[in-house]
C-alpha cells in the first residue's frame, strides 16, 4: 500500500514597503496593484523502482495478503512523496503592522521509493519468472499515469484554496504559519484521496480475467520447465 511523506519549504523574500503614492490608497488595494496573482506548477517524476528477488512466496502472501486466498508471487510497493516549495512575494505598510502576500508554490509528487518484488522460487529468466515480471510491471505503468492524470486537479485545488486576493497577515511570522497550514491542509486530503483511488486502479489490474490468464501462463511454464523445491 502507498504510503505518504510530506516535505514543505517555505520561503519568504523580504517584503517590500508602500511607496509614498501608495499610502493614499488602501492597504489592501496596493497589495492587490504591486503584487501579481499566485503561481502553482505541480511537476511528478518518472517512476523508477528496484527489485528485490530474495522474498519467498511464504513471505509476499504474509505481507499482502490476496482476499481470495491466493499465493503471492510478484508484489509492487511505493511511498507517495510530496515536496512543496514556496516563495512569498509581500509588501508591508510603513508601520509594520499590517503584511500581505500572494505566494508561488511549487509541488513534486512522486511515488518513491518503489519496489517490485518477484519470489525467490522463480529463477530470473525462467518462464515463470518473466509471465510474474509482465504482470508487475502493469502495476508499475499504473504508478506512473496516475501521477500524470491527478497534476492539474491538484494545481487547481491549491490555486482555489490561495484564492484571487492577497493574504493579508498582522505579521511575518503569521503569514508563514498561516500559508503553510493552508497547504499542508490541501496536500494531506488530496494524497489521501490519491492513496484509494491508485490502490482502486490496481484492484482492476487484478481481475479475475488477469488472473485467469496468469494461472494459464503459469500452468505453461511447469509443463516447460518445472519449478524447483521451495526454501
Amino acid at each position: 500500500m502507498p504510503r505518504f511523506s510530506p516535505a514543505l519549504l517555505l520561503l519568504v523574500a523580504p517584503l517590500a514597503m508602500l511607496a509614498g503614492c501608495e499610502r493614499l490608497q488602501s492597504f489592501e488595494k496596493a497589495c492587490a496593484t504591486r503584487l501579481a496573482p499566485p503561481t502553482v506548477e505541480v511537476t511528478t517524476e518518472p517512476v523508477r523502482y528496484s527489485t528485490d528477488l530474495s522474498r519467498s512466496i511464504q513471505d509476499l502472501t504474509t505481507r499482502e495478503s490476496h482476499p481470495w486466498g491466493r499465493e503471492v508471487s510478484g508484489l509492487v510497493t511505493a511511498e507517495l512523496k510530496s515536496e512543496v516549495s514556496v516563495t512569498a512575494r509581500g509588501l508591508a505598510d510603513r508601520s509594520g503592522a499590517r503584511h500581505c502576500l500572494r505566494p508561488d508554490a511549487t509541488v513534486r509528487l512522486a511515488f518513491d521509493p518503489m519496489v517490485m518484488y518477484i519470489a525467490r522460487e522463480q529463477r530470473p529468466g525462467s518462464c515463470a519468472h518473466l509471465v510474474t515480471l509482465e504482470h508487475e510491471r502493469k502495476h508499475v505503468r499504473v504508478y506512473d499515469q496516475y501521477l500524470v492524470d491527478v497534476r492539474d486537479d491538484l494545481r487547481t485545488q491549491i490555486l482555489g484554496k490561495l484564492g484571487d486576493r492577497p493574504l493579508v497577515f498582522a505579521s511575518e511570522q503569521e503569514a508563514d504559519a498561516a500559508v503553510r497550514k493552508l497547504l499542508e491542509e490541501t496536500l494531506a486530503p488530496f494524497v489521501r484521496a490519491a492513496i484509494q483511488e491508485v490502490l482502486d486502479l490496481q484492484k482492476m489490474v487484478d481481475s479475475e480475467r488477469e488472473y485467469a490468464r496468469l494461472d494459464l501462463e503459469q500452468a505453461k511454464c511447469s509443463l516447460a520447465e518445472p519449478a524447483p523445491p521451495r526454501r
